[in-house]
């Protein structure tokens, strides 16, 4: 099995499996070989698989999750109450590309100021972060007001009614 995965990486995979159906049912008779091999046929087909524990399963759900982690080489990623959400990669083309990895050590933070944070695409130009000191950074540019709404009395060209 590979390395855990990071908070953040969780919080994607998370996020991406909130939509998601159970694709995969445990039943009365827990985890067996049969419900393992389903696992892995769907973790082919998707990556991110949800599962659904029957209220008559003998395992916990975190067994569950577990288990099926150990046997098929896929990540835990949630368990809320009878669910359970599980991650592998598929080796060719993955279709789930995680965020968050951890940097290289000695690698810097942040980017340098005045290197691009994007890259530039055929309709999208490099987004570049300012040099300190440089352009309206901090500064709050002057608005022109609005001009005070006049009441109906005091436009020209409307009279009042008689009462």
């Amino acid at each position: 099995m590979s390395t855990p995965l990071t908070s953040k990486q969780r919080a994607y995979l998370r996020a991406l499996a909130h939509g998601l159906e159970p694709v995969v049912q445990i039943g009365h008779h827990g985890t067996t070989a049969a419900v393992i091999a389903q696992v892995e046929e769907a973790l082919v087909a998707h990556e991110l698989v949800k599962l659904r524990l029957g209220r008559e399963c003998p395992d916990s759900p975190e067994e569950a999750g577990s288990a099926i982690g150990r046997s098929s080489g896929a990540r835990l990623v949630q368990v809320i109450g009878r669910t359970v959400v599980v991650y592998r990669a598929r080796n060719e083309r993955p279709g789930i590309e995680l965020t968050g990895a951890p940097a290289p050590r000695g690698a810097p933070r942040h980017l340098p100021e005045g290197k691009a944070t994007k890259r530039a695409g055929p309709n999208r130009p490099a987004r570049t972060i300012p040099p300190k000191g440089s352009g309206s950074a901090g500064r709050r540019t002057a608005t022109k007001k609005k001009p005070a709404s006049r009441s109906r009395r005091a436009q020209p060209g409307i009279r009042r009614r008689p009462r």
